[in-house]
């Protein structure tokens, strides 16, 4: 349990610190949406089935809040990319 509940609160610090590394460079450099994409699907997974099929609240709360950041540095790095 506390392995799962670790791994998912990292995963939540990381999505914060993309969008804080993306906002202070305003650039896309050394990412893509193909990355960012990659990591919320990649998250969805043991969501799904940690979160929500043996049902841990902790877990599922943490890959919703990963999904909603995760979600949220996609648009930014889409609207990024449509004004270069």
């Amino acid at each position: 349990m506390a392995s799962q509940y670790s791994a998912f609160l990292q995963n939540l610090l990381m999505s914060v610190l993309f969008i804080a590394l993306f906002l202070k460079r305003d650039s896309m450099e050394g990412t893509s949406l193909t990355l960012a994409a990659a990591k919320w699907i990649g998250t969805l997974a043991p969501t799904i089935l940690m979160g929500v099929i043996t049902y841990n609240s902790v877990v599922l709360a943490c890959g919703i809040f990963c999904s909603v950041f995760d979600l949220i540095y996609i648009g930014l790095l889409a609207g990024k990319k449509k004004h270069t």
